[in-house]
């Protein structure tokens, strides 16, 4: 939807001639969802700021601004995911790297090779196991206090199991989705859903 609306681009934080209005995920893979606000610690993190102001980033809040998805759609939210990760209102994480947000589908689809990565393999959207929300209604400063959840804590957080081991549910850029079965490492046994 966002691409047949947009020049077949998806959504980023890429600046344009509009600045700050092109900014979609206020430099943050996962965001609550939208009109969320953050005055719950959800998850306990150590450098958490609570926010009066509603959650208007991330991939929820710009599709309920788009009027694709309504704000407090639970499309956002897989059950099999940990309570407190559920009262954010979002429980998914999405790619946010500019080379994503100037992708087309032509490169989506692997039919050019402007970018070193294919398109089959590369994770858009899937289960949030490596970020806790940032700051509701704020652009994260890059230089902020991290927000990446520790290698021993994300074992707890993967909110499937694929024969016995453990695994996140993987929205492809290329639009296909699978499971990601955790090797130990940053990449993923892909596995089609059926």
């Amino acid at each position: 939807m966002y691409a047949n609306d947009h020049k077949d681009r998806f959504p980023g934080d890429v600046p344009g001639p509009a600045g700050l209005d092109d900014i979609v995920f206020g430099n943050s893979g996962y965001r609550r969802g939208a009109g969320n606000i953050g005055t719950e610690n959800n998850g306990a993190y150590s450098n958490f700021v609570p926010s009066t102001l509603p959650e208007i980033y991330g991939l929820p809040a710009i599709y309920a601004q788009l009027k694709y998805i309504p704000a407090g759609s639970m499309v956002w939210v897989c059950p099999a995911q940990l309570e407190w990760m559920k009262a954010n209102k979002n429980t998914y994480s999405v790619d946010t790297s500019d080379n994503v947000a100037r992708s087309t589908s032509q490169d989506r689809q692997g039919r050019s090779n402007r970018f070193n990565w294919n398109s089959a393999t590369r994770p858009y959207v899937q289960d949030n196991i490596s970020q806790y929300a940032y700051t509701t209604g704020v652009i994260k400063i890059l230089a902020s206090p991290t927000y990446v959840i520790t290698a021993s804590q994300r074992q707890f957080l993967y909110p499937h199991r694929v024969s016995g081991k453990l695994a996140v549910n993987i929205l492809y850029l290329d639009g296909h989705v699978g499971y990601g079965i955790s090797g130990g490492g940053p990449t993923y046994l892909t596995i089609p859903i059926r």
